[in-house]
């Protein structure tokens, strides 16, 4: 992964594994870094850069599927060393069973957290801020829930079914906060898969079914009816 932006600054990558609650930062040569996993495992990467005088988190969510023999390069982080304001506050998608293989039509829960403690408390109006979600050049504006988290179903996409199983689509979770101690813009970038499920004919699948019942009930009935020693 490379970072091509040269006008942005101080660029720092971090990551968490869904077993392990610890962050690594990941060390950069020329503006590029490199995930290993030994074992099937759910990265959470995170990017703090500088850019100006505004703050940038990004965020996403990888699945790698293990295998290699490398031992990731790569050194726990120390928040007191790291070289930005404290908290720091990020996109994060809260974890569902469903994330495995995120595709359209699917339910996504979006809260603002601290990236190295995530029960400090950020002090932002997110009810103004609100998330923006741009999905196929298509803007659209999330709205803070009762139970503090911003909710998106990304639509369904024909281009992408057309397109086969394994291709993706990104969107792009974004914001602008500011306090008294800075401007921040954060964004989460969304892989997404097609659906499995929305395309699939369901009536003509319950008609298919509904016959086989059919003809299974009546063969059951009519060797009833037949003795056994006739065949």
């Amino acid at each position: 992964m490379v970072c091509t932006d040269r006008n942005i600054e101080d660029i720092q990558v971090f990551s968490r594994d869904s077993r392990n609650k610890d962050i690594y930062k990941i060390p950069l040569k020329n503006r590029k870094f490199t995930l290993f996993a030994r074992d099937f495992t759910r990265i959470h990467l995170f990017s703090i850069a500088k850019s100006q005088t505004r703050i940038l988190t990004a965020a996403t969510d990888l699945i790698l599927f293990g295998s290699s023999k490398i031992i990731p390069d790569r050194q726990p982080a120390d928040p007191l060393k790291v070289n930005q304001v404290i908290p720091l506050p990020f996109i994060h998608l809260r974890p569902s069973k469903d994330h495995y293989w995120k595709q359209t039509g699917h339910s996504f829960f979006f809260t603002i957290e601290s990236l190295f403690d995530p029960r400090a408390h950020l002090n932002f109006d997110l009810s103004s801020a609100g998330l923006n979600v741009l999905e196929n050049k298509n803007l659209h504006r999330l709205i803070l829930s009762s139970s503090n988290d911003f909710k998106y179903i990304p639509p369904h996409d024909e281009r992408l079914r057309k397109q086969g199983q394994g291709a993706t689509r990104q969107d792009l979770i974004f914001t602008r906060i500011s306090n008294g101690s800075g401007d921040y813009v954060l964004t989460y970038s969304l892989e997404l898969h097609r659906s499995r499920f929305a395309y699939n004919n369901h009536f003509a699948g319950w008609l298919a079914f509904g016959a086989g019942i059919l003809l299974v009930t009546g063969v059951i009935l009519r060797k009833r009816r037949t003795p056994w020693w006739s065949g």
